[in-house]
């Protein structure tokens, strides 16, 4: 990425639905077939935003700012709970997680909300997202980990994979 390189970051439209759809076949991070056309379908109820990253007219990633997370928590707080940060290979580590992030807090801090959630993963492959999330100033809940979003009681035993995760909190 160059300086020259003009970058958009904005709420997703209706007709964005195809960028979705384009996206997840490069990313392949979601295994259902109709993810954006469910995706858009919670967007018109209000219950998810969509922010789009472009270069020029080219979508390159996307995250989703559920306002109804299933959390316990977050829905107890009404705190929203950012979810699928996705860049495309060739385009992180330039700053762009970043912007869709900074935008989707903004987001919050326009419906009035004082604090914003998300979920990382605790394997090595969410390093990145790790590490982004804690300079952005996002610190665990304080209710330990989760999988699939329900607490962990001590000496259970659950499959470390994508749904093994920890609740942070930023104060906006």
């Amino acid at each position: 990425m160059t300086g020259s390189e003009d970058i958009t970051i904005r709420l997703a439209l209706p007709e964005d639905k195809i960028h979705i759809a384009v996206l997840e076949a490069v990313l392949q991070s979601r295994s259902e077939t109709d993810f954006a056309e469910l995706l858009f379908q919670s967007v018109a109820a209000g219950e998810r935003s969509v922010v789009l990253c472009f270069i020029g007219a080219v979508p390159v990633g996307y995250v989703i700012l559920n306002w109804t997370p299933a959390y316990q928590l977050f829905s107890r707080l009404k705190i929203p709970e950012l979810q699928d940060l996705n860049v495309l290979p060739d385009h992180r580590r330039k700053g762009l997680g970043k912007k869709l992030v900074a935008a989707c807090e903004n987001l919050a801090r326009e419906r009035g909300r004082v604090e914003i959630g998300l979920a990382v993963g605790l394997t090595q492959s969410y390093g990145a997202a790790q590490r982004l999330y804690a300079r952005m100033g996002y610190i665990p809940d304080g209710q330990g980990i989760t999988w699939d979003r329900q607490p962990v009681r001590p000496f259970a035993v659950h499959p470390v994979d994508d749904d093994l995760c920890l609740m942070l909190v930023k104060s906006l």
